[in-house]
């Protein structure tokens, strides 16, 4: 299964995002896809989780399909819309997220990005 989405997602080149410094487009992206030793993790935030996200920067993104690695581990809190995020290099299921969801990336993971609906979210690099 990964194979088949490196393939997939081989197709979309230069496509950096300049506000996401630590994430690389798949061009960008070195060797063979290794193992990102984390998994995608989604929750409901608790009220002091969301009151520390809203001072973080925002981003947003219209509906579309693109490739990212995380360089650094991100945890944002999507404001609007909905992503489902494919893991290239890990056995997780596609994870689908949506608006009041606390969201944290591994460093390492190399994944697909399908943005259902236009999202805004606050992130954070650790």
């Amino acid at each position: 299964m990964s194979e088949r989405l490196l393939q997939k997602a081989s197709h979309f080149l230069n496509v950096g995002d300049t506000n996401r410094g630590s994430i690389n487009s798949l061009a960008q992206m070195s060797g063979p896809p290794r193992p990102c030793g984390g998994r995608i993790e989604v929750k409901t935030p608790s009220p002091s989780e969301v009151s520390t996200a809203q001072q973080w920067p925002v981003w947003e993104k219209e509906v579309s399909e693109f490739p990212w690695e995380y360089e650094q581990k991100e945890v944002c809190l999507v404001i609007s819309g909905e992503v489902e995020v494919t893991s290239i290099n890990s056995n997780q299921m596609p994870v689908r997220f949506h608006a009041g969801q606390l969201v944290s990336f591994p460093a390492g993971l190399r994944c697909v990005w399908k943005v259902i609906s236009p999202i805004r979210k606050h992130y954070n690099f650790e």
